[in-house]
């Protein structure tokens, strides 16, 4: 989704065809979208990524939000092939409504008119010429309901892809990271990662520390190793973040929108 627009522009010329302005990740908090994302930019060689979040963008100061959005997407355009990345789209410009402030409608305002610049060729600004191509915006969201639809309308977040609560054989694969510096004994992280549905990258991440901290706590700090016991032990104390309800609900929002999976 990424790399094919930033490192083949030529192909969609070719063919006729629009480069996707944004690519929009949609899954439950911990399932690992953030790290996908980031992951996928640093892989493709030659592009700058920058990053935009409400900490950058908000202020007290009437106008100084609008200025942020407008300056990362000037360099954004001056350092293409590029990718801007916003964490937790629905925190930063929300779905519009009388609650939210003025300060947040002005932002989405901006972000709207800068989506809507990218891909159509080149931008004249101040007796400048900018290039417009090569430029894509990656943003993540646990809430595809609270972002505003003029964002999901065709031709700004062009793909939408939902990212799932890891399987039973990725589980077993972020326990094997997790556990990469521990001292295990005789450990069969398939079995637990068969025993932890629902579990997001980070509950995964806790269960091992927890074991470890139950290790120590067991056999003090002269501990050997961490056994299968004190998994068995940190599993009866932790609990998974997500459950069928949360799964589902957040599938059903995604079913409104034409998806990758």
């Amino acid at each position: 989704a990424m790399e094919g627009p930033l490192l083949n522009p030529s192909a969609f010329g070719r063919l006729g065809v629009s480069q996707p302005r944004g690519v929009l990740l949609v899954g439950s908090h911990g399932c690992g979208k953030t790290v996908i994302a980031l992951a996928a930019a640093s892989s493709c060689p030659g592009v700058t990524l920058f990053s935009l979040g409400a900490a950058d963008v908000y202020s007290p100061f009437v106008g100084d939000s609008e200025k942020v959005v407008s300056e990362v997407f000037r360099q954004a355009r001056l350092r293409a092939p590029s990718a801007i990345f916003m964490d937790d789209l629905d925190t930063l410009v929300g779905r519009r409504s009388g609650e939210h402030s003025g300060s947040q409608e002005r932002i989405l305002s901006a972000l709207l008119c800068e989506i809507d610049g990218i891909g159509s060729g080149v931008l004249q600004r101040s007796g400048h010429t900018q290039d417009q191509q090569n430029v894509i915006l990656v943003a993540t969201t646990a809430n595809p309901d609270a972002v505003d639809e003029a964002l999901l309308r065709p031709g700004r977040f062009d793909l939408i892809v939902y990212v799932p609560p890891p399987d039973a054989q990725t589980r077993e694969q972020i326990l094997k990271v997790s556990t990469a510096k521990m001292a295990l004994g005789d450990v069969d992280l398939m079995s637990l990662a068969n025993r932890t549905e629902y579990f997001t990258a980070a509950d995964l991440v806790h269960l091992c520390h927890v074991a470890g901290l139950q290790a120590m706590s067991e056999l003090g700090f002269s501990a050997p190793c961490v056994e299968q016991r004190h998994f068995e032990e940190a599993l009866s104390r932790t609990f998974p973040s997500l459950c069928p309800q949360k799964v589902e609900h957040l599938r059903q929002q995604c079913a409104k929108f034409c998806l990758v999976t």
